[in-house]
């Protein structure tokens, strides 16, 4: 049998750092693994797609951009949809009108295209909520996943401190100073010194330990994470904005090394973190919470890394190839 001709098209790509390029990361891997032959066309301007996909077969969007300035034929495309850029939105006044002019074309070529592929069942109602009329022969969830070869277990226990790593982009839906609010209210709780571990700079508190790490590298990030009790990740639905968290990627970061993940209950969080089992998500109860995540510690982190790393590795990504009609 004939194998399908595959290309593979994002706006994003190593050195250029941010979730798609990860994704995109990830993707390649699953089709290495499998024995997969694709091309790969990294774009920056609509004009770089023009008539790109006409001699392949199958076409996987990281972006599904990719897919609608290609206006190649829709049906060989399977867009994956991460979170925020769905959303009809730009802070740019005049962006966000012609998105908004847009918008009917774009659900159009979602109709239109073979496959859409959601990692969170958020973002698909986010969608549907948009304009989407679903259709679950083509429109699946499929949540996240990461590279997990390299991760493993560590022994680590909580002794007079309790380290929280918090590894985000310093922007206002990502919430940093109501993670430092959280925190300072635990450190009232208890006796253990608090430490926050965090890539910026500006936060600030006379109440626990901020370590600003600014900069990090691949591994500084994942040296954070190994020495962490916990990762944290308190993100707003700022979807009137423009941003929302499809999944958070950081927790499974953090989990594949058995760290658990505390977060709010937004957006696909609470699809991500399971309360009381990978971590907490945050409510009135938290400080109870909290306690109850102290004590129980050293399941919640076993938990934490074998859920990682069997429903979230990429172990997980190449059973969906046959769906996709890849394969």
């Amino acid at each position: 049998m004939k194998s399908k001709k595959v290309l593979l098209t994002t706006p994003d790509y190593p050195p250029r750092l941010g979730g798609l390029s990860t994704y995109t990361l990830c993707v390649e891997s699953v089709l290495k693994e499998a024995g997969i032959e694709y091309d790969l066309l990294v774009w920056n301007h609509p004009r770089d797609l023009k008539r790109s996909a006409v001699d392949y077969d199958i076409v996987l969007n990281i972006h599904y951009m990719g897919g609608y300035f290609g206006q190649w034929d829709s049906r060989k495309n399977i867009n994956f949809i991460h979170g925020s850029e769905i959303l009809f939105y730009s802070p740019n006044p005049l962006k966000r009108m012609i998105k908004k002019m847009m918008k009917k074309d774009m659900l159009n070529y979602f109709h239109e295209s073979f496959q859409n592929i959601f990692i969170s069942e958020f973002t698909l109602e986010k969608l549907s909520s948009l304009g989407l009329k679903t259709d679950y022969g083509r429109d699946i969830v499929f949540h996240n996943c990461i590279e997990t070869n390299e991760a493993g277990f560590i022994d680590k226990d909580i002794q007079n401190e309790i380290i929280f790593s918090c590894i985000v982009r310093d922007v206002p839906h990502k919430n940093l100073d109501g993670v430092v609010s959280l925190l300072e209210s635990a450190a009232k709780r208890t006796e253990k010194k608090i430490v926050l571990k965090t890539n910026s700079a500006r936060v600030q508190s006379e109440t626990i330990t901020i370590v600003p790490l600014e900069n990090l590298s691949d591994s500084d990030r994942e040296n954070v994470y190994k020495d962490s009790h916990f990762n944290i990740l308190l993100s707003l639905d700022h979807s009137h904005r423009g941003f929302y968290e499809g999944f958070g990627l950081t927790c499974l970061e953090s989990g594949k090394y058995g760290v658990p993940s505390i977060v709010s209950n937004t957006g696909g969080l609470p699809e991500n973190v399971h309360h009381k089992l990978n971590g907490i998500v945050v409510s009135d109860n938290f400080l109870e919470d909290l306690d109850y995540a102290l004590k129980n510690y050293q399941s919640m982190r076993r938990w934490t890394f074998d859920h990682t790393h069997k429903s979230h590795s990429l172990n997980s990504f190449c059973r969906i190839l046959n769906l996709m009609g890849v394969k």
